[in-house]
Order: structure tokens, then sequence, then C-alpha cells
């Protein structure tokens, strides 16, 4: 019955789903990696890329330190799974994750084309953002709203990175 209604269902933790019935809205940059297995299961966006430079996605978290926030956005390539991007400020806008994006852009020099993914966050939709990936001749893609499982593996990344890293340290000046 729910499924006729609209609805999606979304797995919350092991053994466990709850209904989503939220109507599918348009967007500005559409959503094109591909999510579902042949079981029906959720595909990691990571299993879709077969070559390096050809998807990249990113994220930003926050990092408590005595200090204050400190803000990591990182760029992934999801062929290797690797940080190729990544900056750290005191303030999240847009200057930072472009910092970000420059320095995969520097290390890795892909031709174009490139596949970049992201949440919809305000850094990330921003003017000056989509102008920078626009001018890199990078396609933009962009998770559904309120859907955080469009960008599973940059946000693995950070629980692996936190849980291993961050968790266990105190950081001070």
């Amino acid at each position: 019955m729910m499924l006729e209604k609209g609805g999606q269902s979304i797995w919350a933790k092991k053994d466990c789903f709850f209904w989503l019935l939220k109507p599918v809205q348009e967007v500005a940059s559409p959503d094109f990696l591909p999510k579902l297995t042949a079981h029906g299961r959720q595909r990691s966006c990571g299993e879709v890329s077969s070559r390096a430079n050809e998807k990249w996605t990113g994220d930003i978290t926050a990092i408590w330190t005595y200090e204050g926030w400190l803000y990591l956005p990182v760029v992934l390539d999801l062929f290797s799974r690797r940080v190729i991007g990544w900056a750290m400020a005191a303030t999240q806008d847009e200057a930072l994750i472009e910092t970000a994006l420059r320095m995969a852009l520097l290390g890795r020099q892909p031709s174009p084309g490139v596949l970049f993914h992201s949440d919809r966050g305000s850094q990330y939709t921003s003017d000056a953002y989509r102008a920078a990936l626009a001018g890199a001749d990078i396609t933009v893609s962009m998770s559904r709203t309120g859907n955080c499982y469009d960008n599973a593996v940059t946000e693995s990344f950070f629980g692996t990175l936190k849980g291993e890293c961050v968790d266990r340290l105190s950081f001070q000046g």
C-alpha cells in the first residue's frame, strides 16, 4: 500500500527500515548516479566507476577543536576511493570547497567531462562553486533533497576518519 502512494523504503539500520512519503521535486542538477542493484538494494555509487577521473564526489564535515569548529571538505575519486582534494578552515563557505576542488584538479588534471557528485549544501549549490565546476568542464550531479544515501562513499569516509582518527584525539593550539 505504501508503494502505491509513492512511498519509498529506506534502511535505517540492520534489519530495520522506515517509509518516506515525500513528493519528488524537480532539481536544478540531476542525480546521475544509479542507485539500485538487480536485487533492489541500494548500490554504493563507488561501484559504478570503471576508471580513474571518471566520477568524483565531495562533501564537508565539521571537527571540534578547543578553538572551535574546523571544517574539512574533501574530493574523492570513486574509482580508487582516495582523497584527491581537501582543505581546512574555521569557516565553511564556497571558497573553502573551491580550494579542495582546485587541489583535485591540479593533482589529477582530468580530461573534460568528469562527473562531480555532492549533496545540496549551500556551498555546493552556490553560483561561484558551480561556475568553478563549469570552468573546469565538470558535469554536476547532486543528491536528491534529504537523501544522504546518495553520497554514501564520502559519508563513509568521514565516518571512518572520525571513528579511527579524530574521535580518539583532542585538538588544541
